[in-house]
């Protein structure tokens, strides 16, 4: 794990943080598809996806903007 800090090398951290984020919503939409079956409240329900959309969107977007950044400075 402490491969992750060190700078320049193979290991990228924002690779991890991303898998971290997509698998966290993964999981939270699990939980929110169970959540419909059990007939819970729409109040929750509708947290819970606001909470898995955003997740989504932190873990692919931080990737893309890194992507973005590091072919701007290559140029």
């Amino acid at each position: 794990m402490n491969k992750f800090f060190i700078e320049g090398n193979e290991y990228s951290m924002m690779r991890l943080l991303s898998f971290i984020s997509i698998v966290s919503a993964l999981i939270v939409s699990g939980f929110t598809i169970v959540f419909v079956f059990l007939k819970t409240d729409i109040t929750y329900i509708r947290e819970m996806i606001l909470l898995s959309g955003t997740l989504l969107g932190f873990g692919f977007g931080g990737k893309a903007i890194q992507k973005f950044g590091e072919a701007k400075n290559n140029e």
